[in-house]
């Protein structure tokens, strides 16, 4: 199966506009089973930090596509911006179920380990959306982060310029 998308990639999702909530809705009243207009409206309304209603959106996708891998992570991520983090995990989970591939959710699940507090296996995630996307600048970061808090600074220093050395050109992709 090939890898998803990240939730926060602005290939996918550029920044929206104050006019991207109405231009969606439009969108799904002409055609109320497409699941990419409801996908869409959910990242803007989470862009916005409206999550109940990106919740909304992201639960009509698994009503008409009940295995969408990244509907069931960004309902995970609106979860964690909530502040409800075991049920974000339990996202986290599933969408790793469907695909064992997807680097992002590996990441997401890392991040809400880490608030948890349970940084080895926050590290192990990271290392494992790594190891499926070696240019994945901010999962570097993140387990740079990680590994400084369990006193590992060298393995901190090395993945924090590693993340360093990737972010610029990595961001500059989106800059033109």
């Amino acid at each position: 199966m090939k890898s998803i998308p990240s939730y926060n990639s602005k290939e996918l999702f550029p920044d929206p506009t104050p006019n991207d909530v109405e231009k969606y809705s439009k969108l799904i009243e002409h055609d109320s089973s497409n699941t990419f207009a409801y996908f869409l409206r959910a990242n803007a309304f989470a862009r916005q930090k409206k999550y109940p209603e990106s919740i909304a959106d992201l639960e009509k996708v698994l009503e008409i596509d009940p295995q969408n891998p990244m509907a069931i992570n960004n309902l995970g991520t609106a979860y964690m911006c909530q502040g409800e983090i075991s049920q974000a995990l339990d996202y986290f989970q599933s969408a790793i179920q469907i695909d064992p591939n997807y680097y992002d959710a590996f990441h997401n699940r890392a991040l809400a380990l880490m608030d948890l507090n349970k940084i080895d296996q926050a590290i192990e995630d990271l290392s494992k959306a790594i190891n499926l996307k070696p240019d994945f600048w901010s999962a570097y970061r993140h387990r740079g982060i990680a590994y400084h808090l369990i006193g590992d600074e060298k393995a901190s220093y090395k993945d924090y310029i590693t993340a360093k050395n990737m972010e610029k050109p990595a961001r500059s992709k989106f800059d033109d």
